[in-house]
């Protein structure tokens, strides 16, 4: 179990960083921009910008608060093998990913669905392994 714990927290991480990057990098915005001239000649123009350009330290914040969450669970996951209380603490930064999903479920909440279920794999491989190792059983 722990590895199942390491390889999901692993990829949570690199889903957290990938997010970073396509916020600044990717546009998920475009649109049309159309101008007449004196002479009567219309010119358009396609836009495009990025979620951090259009929203800016809103989206800082967003993804700064799901890197500490991800960080947190990290935290509470390897200290779970000797405290019982990091067990279930885990499931708190899972559960504000979550809530924080769905207060931006039509932006940057579908793209915190998946990074939710990593850091939930990764809380219960950590609380099966305790029962396990508890139980006498642990690999």
């Amino acid at each position: 179990m722990r590895r199942v714990a390491a390889a999901s927290l692993a990829l949570a991480v690199a889903w957290t960083v990938l997010l970073i990057v396509a916020a600044a990098r990717l546009p998920v915005y475009a649109g049309l921009t159309s101008t007449r001239s004196v002479d009567g000649r219309e010119r358009t123009q396609t836009t495009s910008a990025t979620l951090l350009e259009t929203h800016g330290l809103v989206v800082l914040a967003v993804l700064a608060a799901v890197s500490a969450a991800v960080m947190l669970t990290v935290v509470l996951v390897l200290l779970s093998r000797h405290h019982v209380w990091a067990t279930w603490a885990g499931w708190v930064p899972v559960g504000a990913v979550g809530l924080l999903s769905l207060a931006g479920l039509l932006t940057i909440g579908v793209f915190l669905l998946p990074l939710i279920a990593l850091l939930g794999v990764a809380v219960l491989a950590a609380m099966l392994d305790r029962h396990l190792a508890s139980a006498g059983t642990a690999p």
